[in-house]
C-alpha cells in the first residue's frame, strides 16, 4: 500500500497514512505482529481516507488484514 501511496498526490493525509504504515511495517518486522493500538490507528486512518482508498488497489487487502 505504501508503494501505491507514492503514486498519488501527496497531502497531509497521505503523509500521515504512510507514516502509520511504515511504523506498523517496522513493528511487524521486529515482533511478528502489530499491537491492537497500532491496528486501531490504521483502521481510523483508513476509514478517514475512503476517497483515497478507492484509488489504491492494495487497500482492500490491507483493510482485511487489519480487520476493517
Amino acid at each position: 500500500m505504501r508503494a501505491d501511496l507514492a503514486r498519488v498526490r501527496a497531502t497531509a493525509q497521505t503523509a500521515e497514512l504512510d507514516a502509520a504504515l511504515a511504523d506498523t511495517e517496522g513493528e511487524i518486522a521486529r515482533t511478528g505482529q502489530a499491537t491492537p493500538t497500532r491496528r486501531e490507528r490504521l483502521r481510523e486512518l483508513l476509514g478517514d481516507s475512503q476517497a483515497l482508498l478507492g484509488v489504491l488497489a492494495s487497500a482492500a487487502t490491507l483493510a482485511g488484514l487489519v480487520g476493517l
